[in-house]
């Protein structure tokens, strides 16, 4: 069978010479045999014919031939597709339909696509992504080690590589004497990126003797985009100089192209050896078990209390992963045991002693970002795979109205022989044709939008986008391919019970069953669009509920930056003159009332957390990890927290009086209940401390850290008691901020130039910058929920409109017995109707079973409701009705005479 089909083929590809061939032999057979007849006598013609008739059929042969040879069913799909092609020419508006409709619901699917595979799949692009795992806790979160404990797993598990790194964070960057700058800078250990293997596009890669403290010139290797961006080329960065937090960094290597960072889905500029840390004053994340602070001793990020580095591990292809834990918990055994031997506490001591990890593969890396884009995947494909049964079934609705319609032209077709099978396989080549065209819209659409749809739909990314990958082909053609079989599917079977003699009579010889068939089409559309109505309508009015609450301080007035001056060299000894000049720099400012500062701030999405042990008999099961915020006298009157009792800091919290707290509601209620709390201690560590904060005010419970979140258990403490570095300072004006955004920038520019100042925005847009992927699901669902009334308009327009056809005769002797217009007007839009509340229903059917489907899972927030799925209906019937009223104005238009007259 194989050597036949190989045959098969290699005579398709001389098909021509090959039937050149028999047409000479046979051509030369009829000659000899016109000539044999010509000596016995018979005239040329008379010869001629008799030789043909003595040869027999040539057709026959040159058929019988075709089908022994080459790939005949090929050139008949071919010939298929040639004749679909030019009935579609012949209807340009019927095909412009079709590949529109299917264009848009294509290039939805593709975007999706898309952007999930970079988001959620697309692996480092390093050599063997398959062998990086990462080493996380027990709740998948990557685990934190101290250099220590890299060091002796480098050394003593050799079954793989160890690629260490810190968390990436923001530095300043400046170039000669140009404005200093924001990037992303990340501290990894010298053999982190040749760990990878990794290849410099220009230069080289950090080695381990550039993480020696003291080892010379502090280096760094640049990130490819940022390299040209900055300086042209990749090549021309190597060997330059920047100032990086005010310390002089030499570039020594840009990367390749494709690698952006360790995540795979951020970019990051600039990454520089660890030893650096303590140079470049990078805190960064680290958990510590240490009451010192020493944040710039050369030697800190080198203590084994200080765990601070994630780990991915490349395990070798037949080494089996979990063969990673014992390693890792003999690297760590060391630490674990110097830190439960400071331990006081019983409780952090067993939480300490059952501290476990796993290796989870992890090709693509491990990033925030993609956990929180994960609900957002899934709601996008379920709209796209909504949109695009939706379209299937408007498409295949029209193409079976295109087919009624040509009921006479295929009886015809039947009556002269064409196969049913035949017939039935070209409107399906029809569809594949119009899916094609749709595939190919489809990818401008989508080279035109997908760098829009990243930014609003996978916010804080830099994402490689990949369209012209096998991947995303392969969906597109496969999609657009299921996606013509389908809207085929329907008009194929009708024309395969299709009876010639009835159809040549002007009948469809079916009954009623396609204008049913037709009908439960578009109520079927109507179903699916109004259950996308009810869910852009849950999305928006939870947006709008969520944002319509109180967040617990004043989003209108309130102005607010971020700064680091640690990155912009400030000592720590400097940083209260800066505090100082800024304040009074803003106090200038026309317009400003207040200013205040914090460690963290507000919507900012950074936190900080220390262990908490609230005094009391009985309360030691409460200590934990609490989230705290350090502020001055005047950051809570900025933001307008609200005091619910006692009182706010004061001037006379110094450095020198006892230490004193202020406590959320949600953080009193955990710790004592009921009870008073002004007055109630608690600490830091396990004993009772002179140190320990006494309670001194209860301020409302705040949205902290994100807009969708319950109260927060956080306290604050006085920077004038718990001295730290200021990151976020908050003006409160006396008018619309924005009005003074720009002068407050000015002010601060003048005074400190070098500091930079990011993320300037009030309250307000912090909150909806917040919820920024979710407003954009919103918009997205709403377009989608547009487009499929749009869609089921069009579908009871059709319907209607191929009623409103077959039914003229009908109309026109109605008409002639005395029917007004109006009646005929009235009956079609009745029509509509009555598919608007078949769609209706269905829809209503579908929100049910969707709210139902919704309670079995957690990651989907906004449930429709009663109104909710009410709303849609009605929408559905608006749509049923717009759909229906062209239809109806044609049917009221009808000319009796000239129809009666036709008849």
């Amino acid at each position: 069978m194989a050597f036949e089909w190989l045959n098969r083929l290699a005579d398709w590809k001389r098909r021509k010479a090959l039937r050149a061939r028999l047409d000479e032999e046979l051509n030369f057979h009829l000659d000899r045999l016109t000539e044999d007849f010509e000596r016995r006598g018979f005239a040329p013609e008379e010869a001629r014919r008799r030789a043909r008739r003595e040869l027999g059929n040539t057709t026959l042969v040159q058929e019988a031939h075709r089908e022994r040879a080459g790939l005949p069913w090929i050139e008949e799909w071919a010939r298929d597709a040639v004749l679909a092609v030019r009935n579609l020419r012949r209807r340009p508006g019927y095909a412009a339909s079709m590949v529109g409709m299917l264009g848009v619901g294509l290039a939805a699917t593709l975007t999706v696509f898309v952007l999930t595979d970079a988001m959620l799949r697309q692996s480092l692009p390093v050599p063997r992504p398959a062998e990086l795992h990462l080493v996380t806790t027990p709740d998948g979160q990557p685990a934190w080690f101290s250099r220590a404990t890299i060091e002796r797993l480098q050394s003593e598990w050799s079954e793989g590589t160890v690629v260490a790194y810190a968390g990436d964070t923001t530095v300043t960057v400046q170039r000669g004497d140009a404005p200093a700058r924001s990037a992303r800078g990340q501290l990894v250990m010298g053999s982190a990126l040749s760990g990878l293997e990794l290849q410099a596009a220009a230069g080289r890669l950090l080695t381990p003797m550039d993480d020696r403290i003291g080892a010379g010139a502090p280096v760094a290797v640049a990130n490819h985009a940022w390299a040209v961006n900055e300086f042209g080329s990749a090549a021309g960065a190597v060997g330059q100089e920047i100032s990086v937090n005010r310390q002089t960094v030499q570039i020594v290597g840009v990367l390749p192209a494709a690698f952006r960072g360790f995540d795979g889905v951020s970019r990051t500029d600039l990454f520089m050896p660890t030893a650096l840390q303590p140079l470049l004053g990078i805190d960064g994340n680290a958990n510590e078990f240490s009451s010192d602070d020493r944040p710039n001793d050369p030697d800190r990020n080198r203590e084994n209390r200080v765990r601070w580095l994630e780990v991915l591990l490349r395990v070798p292809a037949g080494v089996p992963a979990e063969r990673v834990t014992p390693a890792v918990e003999a690297a760590a055994a060391p630490d674990i045991q110097d830190l439960i031997s400071q331990m006081s506490s019983p409780a952090e001591r067993e939480t300490l002693e059952r501290s476990t990890w796993r290796a989870v593969a992890a090709p693509a890396g491990f990033s925030y970002y993609r956990s929180a884009f994960t609900n957002t995947g899934r709601m996008l494909t379920a709209l796209v795979v909504s949109l695009l049964v939706l379209t299937c079934a408007n498409l295949s609705g029209l193409m079976l109205v295109r087919t009624l319609a040509r009921h006479r032209e295929m009886g015809v077709r039947l009556s002269l022989g064409a196969g049913r099978w035949r017939t039935c396989r070209l409107t399906v080549v029809e569809a594949l044709v119009c899916g094609l065209g749709g595939a190919l819209l489809a990818l401008l659409l989508v080279q035109w939008t997908l760098p829009g749809a990243a930014r609003l739909l996978a916010p804080g990314t830099d994402l490689a986008l990949s369209l012209w990958g096998s991947a995303p082909i392969g969906v597109l053609v496969g999609v657009a391919t299921a996606c013509g079989v389908a809207c085929a599917l329907v008009p194929a079977w009708w024309l395969s019970r299709l009876q010639p003699l009835v159809a040549l009579q002007g009948a469809m010889g079916t009954g009623r069953l396609p204008q049913r068939l037709g009908r439960v089409l578009v109520a079927v559309q109507l179903a699916v669009a109004v259950l996308l109505v009810a869910v852009a309508f849950s999305l928006g009015r939870e947006i709008a509920d969520v944002l319509a609450q109180d967040p617990g301080y004043d989003r209108e007035v309130t102005l607010t930056a971020r700064f680091d001056p640690r990155t912009a060299g400030y000592e720590y000894e400097d940083l209260e003159p800066l505090y100082a000049r800024l304040k009074q720099a803003a106090e200038a400012v026309p317009g400003v009332e207040r200013i205040g500062f914090s460690a963290t701030g507000i919507l900012s999405h950074s936190r900080s957390a220390s262990t908490i042990y609230p005094r009391g008999e009985g309360l030691e099961a409460l200590a934990g990890n609490y989230q705290n915020e350090v502020i001055d006298v005047d950051f809570a009157s900025a933001v307008g927290l609200r005091l619910e009792r006692g009182r706010w800091f004061a001037e006379t919290d110094s450095a020198e009086a006892p230490p004193v707290a202020l406590v959320s509601q949600s953080f009193a209620r955990k710790m004592w209940g009921t009870t008073e709390v002004l007055g109630k201690r608690m600490g830091f560590g396990y004993e009772p401390e002179d140190s320990d904060l006494e309670v001194v005010g209860v301020v409302s419970d705040a949205r902290i850290n994100r807009v969708k979140e319950d109260g927060v258990e956080i306290f604050y403490v006085a920077r004038s008691q718990f001295p730290a570095g200021m990151g976020y300072v908050a003006v409160r004006t006396q008018r619309d901020p924005a009005a003074v955004r720009a002068r407050l920038k000015d002010a601060f520019g003048s005074v400190e130039p070098g500091l930079v100042f990011g993320s300037w925005q009030t309250l307000g847009e912090r909150m909806e910058s917040d919820l920024r992927s979710d407003i954009a699901s919103s918009r997205l669902a709403g377009i989608v929920a547009g487009l499929a009334l749009i869609l089921a308009m069009c579908g009871v327009g059709g319907s209607l409109a191929h009623l409103v056809t077959l039914r003229q005769k009908e109309l026109a002797l109605r008409m002639a017995l005395g029917a007004t217009p109006q009646t005929l007007l009235r009956d079609v839009l009745f029509d509509g109707l009555r598919l608007g509340v078949l769609g209706a229903l269905g829809g209503a059917a579908l929100i049910g079973a969707l709210a139902w489907g919704l309670s079995l899972i957690t990651w989907w927030n906004a449930t429709p409701s009663f109104s909710v799925a009410v709303g849609a209906a009605v929408c559905g019937l608006l749509a049923a009705l717009l759909g229906g009223w062209l239809p109806a104005r044609r049917a009221s238009r009808v000319d009796p005479q000239r129809m009666l007259k036709a008849d």
